[in-house]
């Protein structure tokens, strides 16, 4: 049976492995780990090896994530989804110090995925959404660079 003392509280907050660890607590915390979803964690019976080992395993995640815990890919969005995209689009598609057309024609796209499936999940989104997706690009006029043909 699980204790309260087989929980660890972590500040997710601090910006250290120092203070990460120093923030550690295991005798009386009944709350684990959680990020901005609340997500809790169990990580084995206070003390033990085990719990250690995946205490570092999380936190070794967490820091390679950016310092967020990551997303269970079965309750993301397509909003979510469609966020870290831009952002990795705007980085990645840059030349000369400048973001490229590509980054219109993706901006484009997207704003039209987030209308039509934003509030879905993406294990939801499949190849039937991209068609209808397509679709309602191409009714709007809008070309794969995400101009509208003259």
């Amino acid at each position: 049976m699980r204790s309260r003392s087989d929980f660890i509280d972590v500040d997710f907050t601090e910006t250290t492995n120092k203070t990460l660890i120093e923030n550690c607590h295991g005798e009386d915390k009944a709350n684990t780990p959680t990020d901005d979803d609340g997500q809790d964690f169990y990580l084995g019976p206070h003390g033990s090896r085990p719990s250690r080992r995946e205490y570092e395993r999380l936190v070794g995640e967490w820091l390679q994530n950016g310092r967020s815990l990551p997303i269970d890919p079965q309750c993301i969005t397509v909003a979510e989804l469609i966020n870290a995209y831009r952002k990795h689009a705007e980085t990645y598609y840059v030349k000369n110090g400048r973001q490229t057309d590509e980054v219109k024609g993706v901006k484009a796209a997207l704003r039209y995925l987030r209308r039509t499936y934003g509030d879905k999940r993406a294990a939801e989104f499949g190849p039937l959404s991209l068609e209808v997706v397509r679709q309602k690009m191409i009714d709007a006029g809008i070309s794969p660079d995400g101009s509208r043909p003259a």
